[in-house]
């Protein structure tokens, strides 16, 4: 397959796996580029991926499209991210926990106490791609109340792929 068009990632990418196997992790992605230049080998571009796992519901599908991510890079690892009141920190742990015991490949756990404002500034500093959940809500409740996932796009550093289904 020949390399993607680098003024086509900022861009929506239908099927974005496709740059990375044959068989499509999810649906569709929105992926917001600041890592620079394509160099023409998609095999170094993203080797750090952090996982902003805080929900159960959503972290086994992104636990799959991670790894898929993190096997398709020379040294690829992914680091789970949690950013919970400090309540919720021990629930989280085990979560974590179990996602990075179904890896293939290295990966580790992060737990934050704090907002997505102080804490995704500061951690995705240290990685290359941010891989979040794309959420259920419906265009009238994003209208109206904004969106998370612009939250978390807007404070972090590196590139963010936001899976939406």
């Amino acid at each position: 397959m020949p390399a993607p068009d680098p003024s086509l990632l900022p861009s929506i990418l239908a099927r974005p796996s496709a740059l990375w196997e044959t068989s499509a992790p999810c649906g569709l992605a929105l992926f917001l580029d600041r890592h620079g230049p394509f160099d023409g080998d998609p095999r170094d571009d993203f080797p750090r991926v952090i996982v902003l796992a805080d929900s159960a519901e959503s972290a086994p599908r992104l636990a799959m499209v991670a790894g898929r991510l993190a096997r398709s890079q020379t040294h690829g690892a992914i680091t789970f991210l949690a950013i919970v009141a400090e309540a919720d920190r021990e629930a989280t742990s085990a979560l974590h926990h179990a996602l990075v015991a179904e890896c293939e490949v290295p990966a580790t756990s992060r737990i934050e106490v704090g907002t997505v404002a102080e804490v995704l500034p500061r951690v995705t500093e240290e990685h290359d791609l941010l891989l979040v959940d794309g959420g259920h809500r419906t265009r009238w409740v994003t209208m109206l109340n904004g969106s998370n996932r612009q939250e978390v796009s807007d404070a972090a550093v590196c590139s963010v792929l936001t899976v939406l289904d």
